[in-house]
């Protein structure tokens, strides 16, 4: 078993001890980046981003490899980076146009009022 591969399963233990931990994919995301396995890096940054939709580094490695493979990006990255009222639509719509879950951003916003 390589390095990557005993990284890979420590990540996996890690990722199934604590579900609402998002650092663990990430880890993985990284690992497969390394390997040039950008579909299954892909992956692991949707479900970091699925825990922690403010998770900058997981949305931006995602945009990166996305680009690499020539099928656009999600463009959050930069969303997130300012996440205020103006673009919480907008970050909304992307996640929704992606078939992912939503972030709350904008039922927080609501509950402000």
């Amino acid at each position: 078993m390589g390095k990557d591969d005993e990284a890979l399963a420590s990540f996996g233990r890690a990722a199934s001890i604590n579900s609402s931990y998002a650092e663990p994919w990430y880890n993985i995301g990284r690992i497969y980046d390394n390997e040039g396995d950008l579909d299954s890096a892909i992956k692991a940054y949707n479900r970091a981003t699925e825990i922690n939709p403010n998770y900058q580094n997981a949305w931006f490695n995602k945009d990166q490899d996305m680009d690499s493979m020539g099928i656009g990006h999600s463009s959050l990255y930069n969303e997130l980076s300012g996440n205020t009222h103006h673009n919480c639509y907008n970050i909304e719509n992307a996640l929704v146009t992606t078939g992912m879950r939503s972030s709350g951003c904008i039922k927080r916003i609501l509950n402000q009022y």
